[in-house]
């Protein structure tokens, strides 16, 4: 099945097209929703995307918009959209479902196989929302180390993927985390409450993909403070998330050593 990836962040593209390939799909990614359609219309007399995965939180068009849009230039592909916020109803206008960030291959694929029968229908399509709660896989082997590893997560990364490819996402989303947590702190000093909040909501969603129990909680949890509070302890949170990034680099390192 052949994936069109849409979001504005390129560690999430490259993120997210690691796996969706080891899923086993045929995946084209585009930096923005103008990209997109530009794809889709090069492809229209070839072979376009049966889905389409896009972020609803980009610059430019996006949203029902860029739904209504798609629906215009290919051949009403299944039309799934995620975000790391529950959007209103009208956001969702034209898309066949929703998946609420972070969630995993196992998610998106059920959402496929539930909103696919029905995606011809998008006058009138049924949403679904998909998500992966703090009961659910991404917590359920939480370790009381806060650089704790989801075993869930990493064993089916583990069957999908070789080793090296394994070991390639993971660092990829840690030498990401540790450049967004840079941004953090340098929001912080200037104040810049949007950018920490930006910053921090992409680690969530990134480390929640790979199963980092510890890095996404604090992540979420400084996401959610922010600076307007002027809360005391948000420095060092920020501190210990740089902390935890770095054990949970060790304890990787150890692993792949004892395999």
């Amino acid at each position: 099945m052949r994936i069109l990836l849409v979001d504005d962040d390129a560690m999430s593209r490259e993120l997210w097209t690691m796996l969706l390939e080891a899923e086993g799909y045929a995946v084209e990614a585009a930096a923005s929703g103008e990209e997109a359609l530009a794809l889709l219309e090069r492809a229209v007399q070839s072979k376009p995307p049966e889905v389409v995965l896009t972020d609803m939180q980009m610059p430019g068009i996006c949203g029902a918009e860029l739904a209504e849009a798609l629906r215009a230039a290919s051949a009403t592909p299944l039309l799934l959209a995620m975000s790391g916020s529950q959007p209103q109803p009208a956001a969702l206008k034209g898309f066949n479902g929703f998946l609420l960030k972070p969630f995993t291959i196992e998610a998106l694929n059920e959402a496929i196989r539930t909103a696919a029968p029905s995606h011809k229908k998008a006058h009138a399509p049924k949403v679904y929302v998909t998500e992966v709660s703090e009961q659910g896989s991404l917590a359920s082997h939480p370790e009381e180390d806060a650089g704790g590893l989801d075993e869930d997560i990493f064993t089916r990364l583990s069957h999908a993927m070789p080793t090296a490819k394994v070991q390639e996402l993971y660092a990829l989303c840690l030498s990401d985390a540790k450049q967004r947590i840079q941004r953090m702190e340098e929001a912080f000093e200037a104040g810049n409450d949007a950018d920490f909040r930006s910053a921090a909501h992409a680690i969530k969603g990134g480390c929640g993909m790979i199963g980092a129990v510890g890095l996404k909680s604090l992540a979420g949890e400084l996401e959610e403070v922010g600076l307007s509070k002027g809360n005391p302890g948000t420095k060092v949170t920020l501190e210990q998330l740089m902390v935890t990034c770095e054990k949970f680099e060790r304890m990787l390192s150890r692993r792949w050593v004892c395999e």
